[in-house]
């Protein structure tokens, strides 16, 4: 079992390596929430009943990125790809253990603010698919 945490991974979207700032990737595989409900079962008796929430059950992962002008136009493409984009994000640890993870199908979802400074940075998240890996 690897002690390494996972905190330098290596974003592609559509076959393009992103630089990130560091410490901002984050991702929800897509396992859907489960409803638990009580239900009586007579005589004041109740059990827990349980659903798979399917609404829940798509994946997400936002990452922050520098203000470039080859960056300001990637963000138009990815805008136009609706549900055509792939993002993969990959890490080899020093043990030799890999991290990867898949998500296909998937839509720059959010409003992509950019501000122009010497630090200026860029929140763009994704949704799609439930991610492979």
């Amino acid at each position: 079992m690897s002690k390494q945490i996972l905190a330098t991974p290596h974003i592609i979207v559509n076959d393009v390596t992103i630089r990130i700032v560091p410490g901002t990737f984050e991702y929800d595989k897509g396992e859907p929430e489960i409803t638990v409900r009580a239900a009586s079962a007579g005589n004041g008796s109740v059990e827990s009943v349980h659903g798979v929430n399917v609404e829940t059950a798509f994946s997400t992962c936002k990452f922050e990125m520098f203000l470039t002008i080859p960056m300001d136009k990637k963000i138009g493409e990815w805008k136009g790809l609706v549900a055509q984009n792939v993002v993969k994000a990959t890490e080899k640890l020093a043990n030799g253990d890999s991290f990867v993870l898949t998500m296909s199908g998937a839509s720059l979802t959010s409003r992509v603010a950019r501000k122009a400074s010497a630090d200026g940075t860029v929140p763009v998240e994704f949704a799609g698919d439930v991610m492979i890996g």
